[in-house]
């Protein structure tokens, strides 16, 4: 499932003291399968921007459009006597009006999302999952999504089982309660209860904040395997090192805006000054290699694996 944001904007807390425009003009395209990082200083948007992708924030203005349906600011017939009304006014700029327009057109084209259909099909992992937790046993907690959207008992478990052994917690958890685990099992079994419901899209947010470096690692390379089943993830982290080994994709943002939208090789070669990113380790040692004359594709390298094999093909070639 692709997810298309058309000229978005944000607002908290509208026409108030605490009014604060978190996000602006946001034209993006996070393409169906890919492993979209979103990074960016504090306070940069990227938490904003993420919870639109499943109406948890509706757009102040703008369209998302998530396949072939839309989250709109409100009801569709609303939004498009809105929109002609402000096409209308000769007191809009011709600017704004072409923008009108266009959203215009994607909202007569395209019918609107129910909530609870959309949020089977996107799951949100917050950056801690675990505070979500409420059940009296790990099982019946991962159960909980699949039974709320109308599954059986017996075909929830079955998923919430599927789901643990996906992330790592076998059945002598199963029947212990949530709130006794460590904060690392805890950590997985919140995740588990996402995954249950099959998302078609992931959104993780921070999702290893933490966690020790080996938990972290093992979350991520669980992340990797569900999206090489063709699950979209779209991660939010201030982690470079896993944006180089994880991300096909980046956007990069600041002040509510996205200044730009690469890959992964193609930031940390050329890191703008503006961005305030710090270059991967990795990427780095990498880069010191090619500059005393290691022939490296440093293009074809995102972990310690590839980079060992690439340096004993070339030594073979000596």
């Amino acid at each position: 499932m692709a997810v298309k944001f058309s000229h978005v904007d944000f607002t908290y807390a509208p026409k108030s003291p605490f009014q604060f425009d978190a996000l602006h003009d946001i034209n993006l395209v996070i393409k169906d399968e890919s492993f979209t990082a979103v990074i960016g200083h504090t306070g940069s948007g990227k938490s904003t921007l993420i919870q639109h992708i499943n109406a948890l924030l509706i757009p102040t203005s703008g369209v998302v459009q998530i396949e072939d349906s839309l989250i709109l600011p409100t009801k569709k017939k609303k939004y498009l006597r809105r929109i002609k009304r402000k096409l209308k006014n000769k007191k809009v700029k011709a600017e704004q009006k072409e923008r009108l327009a266009f959203l215009q057109s994607i909202v007569l084209a395209h019918k609107t999302y129910k909530v609870k259909e959309l949020r089977k099909k996107v799951g949100v992992v917050f950056q801690f999952p675990e505070y979500q937790l409420f059940e009296e046993t790990v099982i019946k907690d991962v159960a909980f999504g699949p039974r709320n959207f109308g599954v059986s008992a017996a075909d929830a478990s079955l998923l919430a089982k599927e789901a643990l052994t996906m992330v790592g917690i076998n059945e002598s958890f199963y029947a212990r309660s949530p709130f006794e685990l460590s904060g690392g099992e805890k950590r997985r079994v919140a995740i588990a209860g996402i995954l249950a419901l099959k998302p078609e899209i992931l959104v993780l947010d921070e999702p290893t904040a933490g966690l020790d470096p080996l938990s972290a690692a093992q979350m991520m390379e669980t992340f990797a395997k569900i999206h090489k089943n063709g699950t979209t993830i779209v991660l939010v982290t201030h982690d470079m090192d896993l944006v180089l080994r994880y991300a096909s994709d980046v956007v990069v943002m600041k002040d509510g805006k996205i200044l730009e939208e690469t890959t992964p090789v193609k930031l940390f070669a050329d890191v703008k000054e503006e961005y305030s990113l710090e270059v991967p380790t990795f990427y780095a040692v990498m880069q010191e290699l090619v500059k005393r004359g290691c022939p490296l594709d440093i293009s074809k390298i995102n972990n310690v694996s590839d980079l060992a094999k690439m340096l004993k093909s070339l030594k073979e070639k000596v």
